[in-house]
């Protein structure tokens, strides 16, 4: 059974992941994101695309994303008899905030190509790792103030993330709310997810190096030759 609950969670998060609000909403707009600027569906490329309202709206649903899942998880785990006997409610949890991350990023309905899950990290992070939140969005904020780079703030917390999970599970476990050996299944969400939010934004660091990428704007992209800039 322990296998078995693991699963469901991560199931119930990949299911809740697979809602892209960004998408939806450009589909209101009768604007289809994976066609209009960058191509990507997540936050940033809303906001250009389709304005702020819009990225603001996608930003805070796709963190949330991973916060409902983890609720769901805990409401159905914690009446489970049973459940608790194989794994903590909050590495249930944990599992099901991963799961949208991974559901969010790779979209069954969209051919396995969404976002690049920096906000849906977000969500997981408030559910299953609190203490990385500070040091991440610091070096998000600092990064993006100071430069405008989306992108760039994304990779720095992504890289963050990889850091203190590792460093917590490893050096100070009691900051993190797992049993024995759950920390360690906990260290490898936060490692995988920063792991592939940074191969997501691959084209983007060629970009910053070559100093060609775009810096954050909150006026949509109107004309079609912006568009074509931001998907080079």
């Amino acid at each position: 059974m322990q296998v078995t609950y693991r699963l469901l969670s991560f199931l119930i998060g990949y299911a809740i992941g697979n809602i892209s609000f960004g998408y939806i909403l450009g589909k209101i707009k009768k604007k289809d994101l994976k066609t209009h600027g960058s191509g990507n569906i997540g936050a940033t490329n809303s906001l250009r695309v389709l304005g702020a309202s819009a990225g603001i709206i996608t930003l805070a649903f796709d963190v949330l994303k991973a916060v409902i899942a983890g609720g769901i998880a805990y409401l159905i785990f914690s009446r489970v008899p049973g459940a608790l006997e194989t794994a903590s409610i909050k590495l249930l949890m944990a599992y099901a905030g991963f799961g949208a991350v991974i559901g969010h990023i790779f979209p069954v309905y969209l051919k396995f190509i969404g976002g690049k899950g920096i906000a849906t990290a977000l969500g997981l992070m408030i559910i299953a790792f609190p203490a990385t939140i500070p040091v991440c969005v610091a070096a998000f904020l600092i990064a993006v103030i100071l430069t405008r780079y989306v992108s760039l703030g994304s990779v720095l917390a992504a890289l963050a993330l990889i850091v203190q999970s590792v460093c917590f599970a490893l050096l100070i476990p009691s900051l993190l709310p797992y049993q024995g050996t759950e920390v360690y299944e906990a260290m490898a969400f936060g490692v995988i997810t920063g792991l592939i939010a940074i191969i997501k934004h691959r084209s983007n660091i060629k970009r910053l190096i070559t100093h060609t990428e775009n810096k954050l704007s909150f006026h949509s992209k109107k004309a079609s030759g912006e568009e074509e800039e931001e998907k080079r």
